[in-house]
């Protein structure tokens, strides 16, 4: 991860150290392997969401800030988030595309394929956070604390 080159806190640095590399995507996965469309989308998506899952968890432990709290809040914590902070993760990595969301380094949802395959919902919302923060010009530092902000208040919807 390239960290900016603006002057932050040294609490903002320590969160930058444990968000993943711009390159964390897998290469070939299993949804790669599937020649029908709507199964091959929603096994990235599946995918997907469970990368997120986990890469969640570990960003939760390593997040100086829930060093003290119970492991029973920390899950409290990360079921409440898990949704909002993959939709940010997914728009981050999409930043760079105009019509789509990347689910990994070979498949990119366009929104008719989203559409047939039941998530056009969800595909409208990536695409509404990517045009939103696009226009923002947010560095790497601003999105982890946008996802800091979504971890530490559960509940809360993504509004834009």
């Amino acid at each position: 991860m390239k960290i900016p080159t603006k002057t932050f806190p040294p609490f903002i640095k320590e969160l930058l150290r444990y968000e993943p590399p711009a390159d964390h995507l897998s290469t070939v996965c299993q949804g790669c392997q599937l020649e029908d469309t709507g199964q091959k989308t929603l096994a990235h998506v599946t995918q997907q969401a469970e990368e997120q899952i986990k890469r969640n968890l570990e960003w939760f432990k390593c997040l100086p800030l829930l060093h003290d709290i119970s492991e029973s809040d920390k899950r409290v914590l990360s079921r409440s988030a898990w949704i909002e902070l993959m939709l940010i993760n997914l728009t981050k990595q999409s930043l760079h595309l105009d019509n789509g969301v990347l689910l990994c380094k070979g498949q990119v949802l366009d929104f008719s394929t989203a559409e047939v395959t039941g998530i056009g919902d969800i595909m409208h919302r990536v695409m509404q956070l990517t045009a939103k923060f696009k226009e923002l010009n947010l560095d790497d530092a601003e999105f982890v604390c946008i996802k800091v902000i979504i971890l530490l208040n559960p509940g809360r919807k993504i509004n834009i």
